[in-house]
């Protein structure tokens, strides 16, 4: 999948209505459930953070594994660091 092809997607084009392709911010990232059907596990594995452009976070987002298993790819949102 590609960048274009994810804000494309229902995930993509939810991030993309709320921020702009160009806008810095730290993002984590949330792969896709890990069950598909109706029944079982409901959980999107939390896969790690990024710092950078949406854009930037989209595509390193597409290359960690179980971000994109059988659908429409993951959930990208901006987070807050507490030190």
């Amino acid at each position: 999948m590609t960048v274009e092809q994810y804000i494309k997607t229902i995930p993509g084009r939810e991030i993309t209505s709320r921020f702009m392709l160009h806008e810095r911010a730290i993002w984590g990232f949330w792969g896709e459930l890990d069950d598909p059907s109706m029944f079982g596990n409901h959980v999107n594995p939390f896969l790690g953070i990024f710092e950078g452009t949406l854009h930037e976070a989209i595509k390193k987002a597409l290359t960690v594994p179980n971000f994109n298993s059988w659908g429409d790819g993951g959930i990208i949102r901006p987070v807050t660091v507490f030190k």
